[in-house]
């Protein structure tokens, strides 16, 4: 299992219902065709990784619901660099998700 925070929210998302979708850096300003999309968090995860930096989109029925700006070199919880707000989902997914890395660094 990737312990990646970011890894972890695409199979969150995929859980959940979400559609994803992924474009190298910021792609998806320039461009019309993702690197990849789909329900497969294995397959986003490996476009995901093809560069240094990526955007992750999740789709809830065919329409952007929240962007994920990915940073990879970044430690394994810092890997979300941005993201947008005012998605209830993602905000208490990445608040709870904080909440479990704080709580096995201190017991760790």
């Amino acid at each position: 299992m990737n312990n990646d925070i970011a890894y972890r929210l695409m199979k969150a998302a995929v859980d959940v219902g979400y559609e994803l979708q992924v474009w190298y850096e910021e792609d998806h300003l320039y461009h019309n065709q993702p690197a990849y999309e789909g329900y497969d968090e294995d397959k986003a995860w490996q476009e995901c990784k093809a560069c240094d930096c990526s955007t992750l989109i999740l789709l809830e029925k065919g329409k952007q619901a929240a962007w994920v700006f990915i940073v990879h070199g970044n430690e394994f919880y810092e890997t979300i660099n941005d993201y947008s707000t005012g998605n209830k989902w993602l905000d208490q997914w990445l608040s709870d998700e904080h909440d479990k890395i704080m709580k096995e660094e201190l017991n760790g």
